[in-house]
């Protein structure tokens, strides 16, 4: 595998791609293919703590230990609490120095990385030069291990999406954000947008107040449907139902008095 790490992106090169012919030759136009391309520094690993290994017995295994070094080195909430107090760069210096029972031993021969300067145009007075790095290795532990390194030195953080539980990466400015925008499968909505929809369902379950203006929001709304009222009779009592609901939020009213109001067949 073929990586180009630059800034907190990165860009896998097909086999059969030329990277000099990539970067050089075609960078004008290629550049902005990169961008739509690439992905945040962490995202193949983060594709592999997500993948199924219970199969493969080397791969669980190595999937158990990144799991681990990623737990105590860039997850936002750690096994370990107090690690939440220090940077990336700390937590992975006490995890070489002290956690030898789980340390990541890994012999990085097969890993070559090499840097490459290039420039978006290529017309000689164009000064718009900046560097890229390329790693390249037939082993893919080599390659999760270093960006596992790259997410440390660059503050990207991962932790566990709370509604559908797969790992994704966050920023070290947006350290709060606790759901991924991947859409699970057999859903159409992200993960933060179905688990808005299931704090405001939780909502309402708890809200007994609300739930009751809901239940006879629809009781009167059928009363259109069959001809017994008006829209604008419905409407007149819509308006009259959110004030009083605003004012029992309030404390205008009691709820007994909203609950009773709700009751009364108008």
């Amino acid at each position: 595998m073929r990586i180009i790490f630059y800034d907190k992106k990165e860009l896998i090169i097909p086999d059969n791609k030329d990277v000099e012919e990539l970067l050089l030759a075609e960078f004008d136009l290629a550049f902005h293919t990169m961008e739509a391309d690439s992905k945040t520094v962490g995202s193949i690993l983060v594709d592999f703590l997500n993948s199924d290994c219970t199969t493969d017995d080397y791969n669980k295994l190595t999937q158990d230990l990144f799991k681990q070094a990623v737990d105590y080195c860039v997850s936002i909430n750690p096994g370990i609490t107090k690690l939440q107090e220090l940077s990336p760069k700390q937590r992975l210096y006490l995890y070489q120095k002290y956690a030898t029972h789980q340390r990541i031993e890994f012999i990085l021969k097969t890993l070559k990385i090499r840097y490459q300067v290039v420039s978006e145009k290529i017309e000689l007075e164009n000064n718009n030069y900046f560097m890229v790095e390329m790693a390249e290795s037939n082993d893919m532990a080599s390659i999760y291990y270093l960006e596992l390194i790259k997410m440390v030195s660059r503050n990207i953080y991962i932790r566990k999406c709370d509604y559908c539980k797969k790992y994704f990466l966050i920023d070290g400015r947006r350290k709060t954000v606790k759901y991924c925008d991947r859409i699970p499968e057999g859903k159409t909505q992200p993960c933060f947008a179905l688990a808005a929809r299931q704090h405001y369902e939780q909502k309402l379950e708890n809200d007994f107040v609300t739930k009751a203006y809901r239940s006879a929001y629809k009781k009167f709304y059928q009363r259109i449907r069959i001809g017994k009222w008006t829209a604008a009779q419905f409407e007149s009592w819509s308006g009259k139902a959110k004030d009083k609901l605003k004012q029992c939020k309030d404390g205008s009213i009691t709820d007994a008095e909203f609950i009773k109001w709700l009751k009364e067949d108008i």
